[in-house]
């Protein structure tokens, strides 16, 4: 009842089971009702310490989806890579209050974007979130409008770091979340989350306005003569800069980096890896 572990009932024995919550994305966003002044504190002290140890390990914890419409017309788009098409092919869909958010206004430094934007869904169990205290249950539509929302917003959607079963699209800022505010205090934001996608600027038609460079987050862009300019080793690939182009300039395309490993197949699998990566043997938390 304290968030603090994961529980649920096996379809396959009909047996309640229990397992062991990460602490993001999991024991903390699970605090959203608990949050307070002396919480919010502690974690911000907590989240200085740490963060560069949790994001030094592989695989990553955050996978960014692009926005739809600003990807190349041309490229190939896997499912997970779909914000819009995992909500579409869920059966439960809700919203809570950004926990991120929530901690970051108790210690006086709250930003502007809009707040209840953490969307969360399920693939098969109908009416899922209709009794639970820390999501407000939504309809398809809602979730699909509330996605819309935070893309005009500017928020970068998030989810975990698999290929399969997720539950959770993230709409993050580099003021409150966890992750990006921790990645964008580095060099090269882009090794610190799972992207495939990069921005391109169509040179042809810059009319170098500038209004990407008030979009980005990140400072991947910059206007030294006439033309956006991008750094590639500060983009992250979620094209909230594109949607809002007046000459239809920016667009996204596909550019993986080698040296970085494909996402996970499913949580399961993140959690192997991350034991491996980590000098952990795997058999002790399977």
């Amino acid at each position: 009842s304290k968030g603090q572990i994961n529980s649920w009932v096996s379809k396959r024995t009909g047996y309640r089971k229990y397992a062991l919550l990460p602490f993001v994305v999991g024991i903390f966003e699970e605090q959203v009702n608990r949050m307070d002044v002396e919480f919010a504190q502690l974690f911000e002290e907590y989240y200085k310490r740490s963060f560069r140890k949790a994001t030094s390990t592989e695989p990553v914890i955050f996978k960014v989806i692009p926005v739809n419409k600003s990807l190349n017309a041309d490229l190939e788009i896997h499912p997970y890579e779909q914000a819009e098409y995992l909500l579409e092919n869920a059966s439960s869909w809700g919203v809570r209050d950004c926990i991120c958010k929530k901690q970051k206004a108790l210690i006086g430094e709250p930003c502007t974007y809009p707040t209840t934007v953490c969307l969360v869904f399920t693939k098969d169990a109908p009416h899922a979130f209709d009794n639970d205290e820390l999501t407000k249950a939504i309809t398809k539509e809602e979730a699909l409008s509330l996605l819309k929302d935070a893309e005009n917003a500017g928020l970068v959607h998030c989810s975990f770091n698999t290929k399969t079963n997720h539950n959770y699209i993230c709409n993050c800022c580099t003021c409150c979340c966890g992750v990006l505010r921790g990645v964008n205090t580095l060099d090269n934001p882009r090794e610190f989350v799972k992207t495939d996608f990069v921005i391109s600027v169509n040179s042809d038609l810059c009319s170098g306005c500038g209004t990407c460079i008030d979009r980005c987050q990140f400072d991947a862009l910059s206007l030294p003569d006439t033309v956006s300019v991008v750094d590639e080793h500060r983009c992250i690939g979620c094209g909230v800069c594109a949607i809002t182009c007046p000459e239809n300039a920016l667009e996204l395309i596909r550019k993986q980096n080698p040296e970085k490993p494909e996402s996970p197949e499913n949580i399961l699998d993140w959690m192997t890896q991350r034991a491996i990566n980590r000098g952990v043997d795997p058999s002790e938390l399977l």
